[in-house]
C-alpha cells in the first residue's frame, strides 16, 4: 500500500540510494522482515546533507554490528521504553534495534510539521498510517521478525543541550534503552540527561547505546586511574601510547570497561565497519548494559 505522495517519499528514497552493496547484503542477512529492511534503508540524520553521507553509513554499520553481536535484549526493548535523545525524525534507528515503545526526544517537535515528517517515515516503512492514541503518542504495527507487532512512538519536545538555561530531560521511571547519535556534549555532560537518573531509572539489563562517552565519569577517569595504577608513568609514556593506534585502542577499551564496571555497567565493545573510513570518525560506539 503506497500511502505517501512523492514529495514526502523523496526524503527517504534519497537516503536509501546511498546504501552500498555491502550494506544491502548485510541487511538481508541481519533482518528477516521487509519492515526491518525498509526501516534500515530509511535511516536519517538531523545533520544529513551532501557532506554527511559517511555518518549515515556509520549509523548503519553500528546497527549491523549490534545485531551481529545480538547485544540488544529483545525482552527488555519489548517491555520497556526506549528513549532516543536528539532523535530528529529518525524512528528507524530504534525500530532496527527492536524497540517497541519509542520516545523521541527533540525540541524540533515543537514544530508539528517535524512530527508529521516522523509519522510519514513510519507510513513509508510500514505501508500504513500510524493511529493517534494521545496528544503526543501514536501506535502502529511493525514486523520485528516474527510477524506484525504493535509498537508506539511518543514525541517529546523538551530542549536538551549543554546550556545552563536548559534542565535535563526527565527520564520515565523505567527505561529499557537509551540512545543518542551526534548529540551535543555527550549523554550526561552538559544538560542532556542527569547521570544519577540514568543509573536509577534504567532497568536491570537495560542498555545505553551512544556516540562517544556515555557518562561524565568516562571522560576523565580512564586517564586518572591509569596514572594511579602506573600504566602511564608520564607525558612521554602517554605520547608513546598515542602514537600506536592499536595499543591506544586496546588501552581505552580496557580502561573504559573498568570505569563503567565501577558504576554498575558492563561494556560491550562495538566495531562498526565502514570501508574507507575517515580518520574523523570515532573508533567505537559505546554500548553498556546495566548489571
Amino acid at each position: 500500500m503506497d500511502v505517501l505522495p512523492d514529495i514526502f517519499k523523496s526524503r527517504f528514497i534519497t537516503a536509501s540510494t546511498l546504501e552500498t552493496d555491502e550494506e544491502r547484503k548485510q541487511a538481508d542477512r541481519r533482518f528477516t522482515s521487509s519492515d526491518q529492511r525498509q526501516a534500515f534503508r530509511s535511516l536519517t540524520l538531523s545533520t544529513f546533507d551532501s557532506g554527511h553521507e559517511e555518518l549515515l553509513h556509520y549509523k548503519k554499520a553500528t546497527i549491523l554490528d549490534v545485531r551481529k553481536k545480538k547485544a540488544v535484549d529483545q525482552d527488555i526493548v519489548r517491555n520497556y521504553d526506549t528513549v532516543y535523545i536528539g532523535s530528529d525524525i529518525d524512528i528507524g534507528y530504534s525500530l532496527c534495534l527492536g524497540s517497541r515503545k519509542v520516545i523521541l526526544v527533540d525540541p524540533i517537535f515543537s514544530d508539528h510539521n517535524r512530527r508529521d515528517h516522523a509519522l510519514e517515515q513510519i507510513a513509508y516503512i510500514t505501508g500504513e498510517q500510524p493511529k493517534r492514541t494521545s496528544d503526543k503518542s501514536y501506535s502502529f504495527f511493525f514486523d520485528f521478525g516474527s510477524g506484525k507487532e504493535e509498537a508506539s512512538v511518543t514525541f517529546e519536545q523538551e530542549p536538551y543541550a549543554s546550556k545552563k538555561e536548559f534542565s535535563p530531560y526527565n527520564l520515565p521511571q523505567q527505561v529499557g534503552m537509551i540512545l543518542s547519535f551526534l548529540t551535543p556534549s555527550g549523554l550526561t555532560r552538559g544538560h542532556n540527561l542527569d547521570a544519577q537518573a540514568v543509573r536509577d531509572n534504567l532497568v536491570a539489563g537495560g542498555m545505553i547505546l551512544v556516540f562517544g562517552e556515555a557518562l561524565d565519569e568516562a571522560v576523565i577517569a580512564p586517564w586518572r586511574d591509569a596514572y594511579a595504577r602506573k600504566k602511564i608513568k608520564d607525558e612521554k609514556g602517554l605520547r608513546a601510547l598515542a602514537s600506536d593506534r592499536k595499543a591506544m585502542k586496546k588501552f581505552m577499551e580496557d580502561e573504559m570497561r573498568a570505569v563503567y564496571k565501577q558504576y554498575g555497567y558492563t561494556s560491550i565493545p562495538l566495531s562498526p565497519f565502514i570501508p574507507k573510513k575517515k580518520e574523523a570518525l570515532p573508533e567505537v560506539m559505546t554500548f553498556l548494559k546495566k548489571e
